[in-house]
């Protein structure tokens, strides 16, 4: 069980690096300006 906490560790700096994505999710806003001209 010991082992699996450690694990569970290694995880949460995993994290961090997903963060970049919802970067990306910026450029969808923009979209919505496209939405709002028609």
């Amino acid at each position: 069980m010991i082992s699996t906490s450690s694990i569970s560790d290694g995880a949460p700096p995993i994290d961090p690096t997903p963060l970049v994505e919802p970067t990306p999710l910026v450029e969808p806003t923009p979209l919505v300006e496209l939405v709002e001209t028609p």
